[in-house]
């Protein structure tokens, strides 16, 4: 006769048969979740890949333009020449004139800032957000976001905005 397995031995079997259930169950889910992330990469693949390829395509167009001023002179058979003449100047007939002065720049402070952000206060009484690179009309394009002491300071073509 056959001895039947203690309780506990018992117990210790349905604790691992659940554990390996669990186990099998979290596999499977894993392998979804790859699956997906395995289709998704896939996808941003795919658009990068027409990207690229629509990118190509205007570098083609752009270059194409940009030959054809030569094609324009290869046809005409001339090519401009560089005059080395003066401006002709006006006589000074003894008037003076007030030079105008340069136009002002909108007046700009910084609101709030960040690394990458800026929140402008100015023209029209208005809050703007910027990011580098932006471009801050009559200031040009933001080259620089910096923090002095607890202030946000930006750079741009034509000077600083505090």
């Amino acid at each position: 006769m056959s001895a039947a397995p203690s309780p506990a031995l018992e117990q210790r079997l349905n604790d691992l048969a659940m554990r390996l259930v669990r186990t099998e169950a979290l596999l499977t889910a894993l392998r979804d979740d790859e699956k997906a992330e395995r289709e998704a990469s896939d996808r941003s693949i795919q658009s990068l890949r027409e990207s690229i390829g629509a990118q190509s395509v205007r570098i083609q167009d752009l270059g194409a333009r940009l030959d054809k001023p030569q094609e324009t002179q290869q046809l005409s058979g001339r090519r401009a020449t560089r005059v080395n003449v003066p401006a002709p100047r006006e006589k000074d007939d003894g008037k003076t004139e007030r030079a105008e002065a340069p136009p002002s720049l909108p007046r700009y402070h910084v609101v709030a800032g960040g690394p990458d952000m800026v929140m402008l206060h100015g023209v029209g009484n208005n809050d703007a957000t910027f990011a580098l690179r932006d471009i801050v009309p009559g200031y040009g394009h933001i080259n620089a976001i910096e923090q002095e002491g607890d202030r946000w300071i930006v750079r741009t073509d034509k000077g600083l905005i505090k």
